[in-house]
């Protein structure tokens, strides 16, 4: 892959270059050396693999600070992909496990960077002022959406991995359901439609459009977020507040048949689909303390896989669907375990005395 791919436009007068970007060479020094040092670790991590099908992406504080880490799923060969001393958080695989894209406060402001597996690079991707966060891959890899407060308000951009192509697709002044901040929520399986959400406003609600911009949908009114279709495109679940406390709500694509499928007077949250579509993995504080959950699609069979004094949260299916990794504070600091999807096989992954969460499978 060229070193070219990641310039950003220079078109985009208002972007500023990065003080120091490894792709490209610039503030050659002793920093050089590290960044080197740690792609050469993740080639040796990955066994030469070209597919990663198998790793565990996640965040340690191992090294004093927030950095990207990756290991097998069985906990083995951890490695340290980041080495800059700043915060980096939120890893996020490409659908086709080559690249993976973080947030980065290495430059100063928060922005969006790529770890490219098969090249052993690590390149920024976004450059401008101010905060980028809240990034989704597109269904097919080619684009990346996100959102930036690079003008001083919010707004969803999205741009392609080589950092081409930036486009905004929401504009408070233009938004005739409602002027607010736009939060990004996921893409739709097929790739034709974005869903976010607007919060600071009278009007909340979940939104989709497409991602050229057009064909503007208001499908709930009620302070609804977390957005995300099911595997197969056909439901949207999503955490709603409408009675007063977080409960996970599903309904169809175009908005019809709201179902709500947690009825609790505690939160449930932080859901996870099954890679089949047919079970949500979810995160609830019926029981005193956070603990993880599965049920049925329709809400039935709602099982607690879960049973410690601390919190467990963060549940992410495996890419087969036959186990669930999730973030357990049980020895005081965050460490990230697996289970069987039926909660039985549980095992430590990481063991370290300080927070070791976000993990993506």
């Amino acid at each position: 892959m060229s070193e070219e791919k990641f310039r950003p436009d220079v078109r985009k007068k208002s972007f500023p270059r990065a003080s120091y970007h490894p792709s490209l060479g610039l503030r050659r020094s002793g920093r050089v050396v590290a960044v080197a040092l740690v792609v050469f670790a993740i080639f040796l991590a990955l066994g030469c693999s070209k597919t990663a099908s198998d790793k565990i992406v996640f965040v340690s504080e191992q090294s004093g600070n927030p950095e990207i880490y990756i290991m097998d799923g069985d906990g083995s060969n951890q490695t340290r992909l980041t080495n800059n001393g700043a915060l980096d958080a939120n890893p996020r695989w490409s659908p086709d496990r080559r690249w993976i894209a973080y947030v980065s406060e290495e430059s100063g402001d928060l922005e969006i960077n790529l770890i490219d597996i098969e090249q052993s690079i690590i390149a920024r991707l976004t450059y401008a002022p101010g905060v980028d966060i809240m990034h989704r891959w597109s269904p097919d890899g080619g684009r990346i959406g996100f959102v930036s407060y690079r003008d001083g308000h919010p707004g969803i951009y999205l741009v392609n991995p080589d950092g081409s192509n930036l486009t905004r697709v929401t504009y408070d002044s233009s938004q005739s359901i409602g002027v607010g901040d736009p939060m990004f929520s996921s893409w739709s399986p097929d790739g034709q439609w974005i869903a976010f959400t607007l919060e600071g406003t009278e009007k909340p609600g979940i939104i989709v459009r497409n991602p050229d911009g057009v064909n503007l949908l208001r499908l709930t009114d009620a302070v609804d977020y977390e957005a995300v279709w099911s595997p197969g495109g056909e439901k949207i679940a999503f955490i709603s507040e409408r009675d007063d406390n977080p409960d996970i709500y599903i309904m169809n694509a175009d908005g019809s048949g709201l179902t709500r499928l947690t009825n609790n007077h505690t939160r449930d949250f932080q859901f996870s689909w099954s890679p089949d579509g047919k079970s949500l993995a979810f995160v609830s504080e019926r029981d005193g303390n956070a603990e993880i959950y599965v049920m049925n699609v329709d809400g039935s069979g709602q099982t607690r896989l879960t049973y410690n004094d601390a919190r467990d949260e963060q549940p992410v299916w495996s890419r087969d669907g036959k186990k669930i990794a999730f973030v357990s504070y049980m020895y005081g600091t965050g460490e990230i375990f697996v289970m069987s999807a039926n909660g039985q096989n549980q095992a430590r992954l990481t063991n370290n005395n300080v927070d070791d969460t976000q993990p993506a499978w």
